[in-house]
């Protein structure tokens, strides 16, 4: 991913590329990815909502409902 000036080992190109092709990330700005940096539950939270297409959430009292079958 040229984008990024900080994807600079070998190891991380074809896999943060991959994620920017899929629309999973566009990094932590416009020029970077951050590629050693500290990964919250938020951030991986939207990674695995964009991996899935954005999948409608309906969100309750009691938290986010999960269809039954998100879980097979």
């Amino acid at each position: 991913p040229a984008e990024f000036v900080d994807v600079v080992r070998q190891w991380q190109v074809a896999p943060v590329g991959w994620m920017v092709q899929e629309e999973i990330t566009t990094g932590t700005s416009p020029t970077t990815f951050s590629p050693e940096g500290l990964v919250t539950k938020g951030q991986i939270a939207a990674f695995l909502h964009r991996y899935q297409g954005s999948p409608t959430v309906e969100v309750g009292l009691a938290g986010p409902e999960c269809p039954d079958d998100a879980l097979s």
